[in-house]
């Protein structure tokens, strides 16, 4: 891959929040990773290990602790108001409630007219004519123009926001559960439309989620995180044969596939997650894992490569 496609790049990220009686709460500890033109990384763990606020530090939503976010060769860590809102023209975010994303005041059409107007991009006839194409994409027609979000139902505004995010051509997308919040039924539509979507336009993306099922049949590479650390990174299609930490080789096993035996037991991760509060420098997943061992409540593993492009934190491997 030429350095050229590189889009985000993040290098020992580190958020530490204050916890009350001098205590402190480290939501990403250290984490680096890179996204390439085009390509869709999956970042998945357990409610709590610091995916949302992972998000939150690359689109400059939060300010990082210390680390470097390189957005396009452009660092978003220390960018001022101005040169971030540069940035977000070509760094979008889709939330995960599409109720909370759309203020209930404005029409569907309003919405998504208003990046077109705070950038300047066109005039507001070529505007409209985008937005029509942008909603034949989603499968939407202009009726919902008129129409206020709550007329529309999840999945339809959904699909809107996903069409807003399309709208100012980016480079990346950064989606925070963006199906959680939907029913079961539409959730695999509304994947499946994004995923078109991104693939088409080589658009890159994180794609934060909960459920590895769910995402390791789309995406390029997993991140998996566990209480603000990375674990392991792989490739989607080398996950369920190569995986080697045994965080990830438990959600495996506590996941159902579609290409799942339906005999398959699932089994559960047994143990107690450490409190995040003051949590000391030794593998965070010790609590839980059965191969712990004393160096592992001592030391923190570092993430290494363990074969090309397959990288892990554990002193098993």
């Amino acid at each position: 891959m030429n350095k050229n496609d590189m889009i985000l790049e993040v290098r020992d990220l580190t958020k530490v929040f204050p916890a009350g009686k001098g205590r402190t709460l480290k939501a990403v500890d250290s984490i680096s990773f890179t996204v390439n033109k085009g390509e869709c990384l999956a970042v998945i763990g357990e409610s709590g290990c610091g995916k949302s606020t992972l998000a939150r530090l690359v689109t400059g939503v939060e300010k990082a602790t210390s680390g470097s976010i390189l957005f396009m060769g452009e660092d978003v860590a220390n960018a001022g108001r101005r040169e971030l809102k540069a940035m977000r023209r070509n760094m979008q975010m889709i939330f995960q409630s599409p109720v909370s994303s759309v203020s209930p005041r404005m029409t569907i059409g309003t919405f998504l007219l208003e990046p077109y107007i705070n950038y300047g991009i066109c005039c507001r006839q070529e505007a409209q004519e985008r937005i029509s194409e942008l909603l034949s994409k989603v499968r939407l027609n202009d009726d919902c123009l008129r129409k206020y979000p709550h007329q529309l139902s999840g999945g339809e505004l959904q699909r809107v926001c996903i069409a807003r995010a399309f709208s100012l051509d980016p480079r990346l997308l950064v989606c925070d559960e963006i199906t959680s919040a939907l029913d079961v039924s539409v959730q695999d539509d509304v994947l499946r439309l994004f995923h078109s979507l991104q693939t088409g336009s080589g658009i890159a993306c994180l794609f934060i989620c909960h459920d590895l099922a769910l995402v390791s049949s789309f995406s390029d590479r997993v991140m998996v995180m566990y209480l603000g650390q990375t674990v392991e990174i792989i490739d989607s299609k080398r996950l369920g044969r190569d995986a080697v930490h045994p965080y990830t080789i438990g959600l495996l096993r506590s996941m159902l596939f579609v290409s799942s035996d339906r005999n398959k037991p699932l089994t559960a991760m047994k143990g107690e997650l450490q409190s995040p509060v003051d949590i000391p420098e030794n593998c965070h997943f010790c609590t839980r894992c059965p191969y712990a061992e004393k160096r592992c409540f001592l030391e923190r593993p570092q993430l290494r490569e363990v074969e090309t492009g397959h990288l892990a934190a554990c002193f098993r491997v």
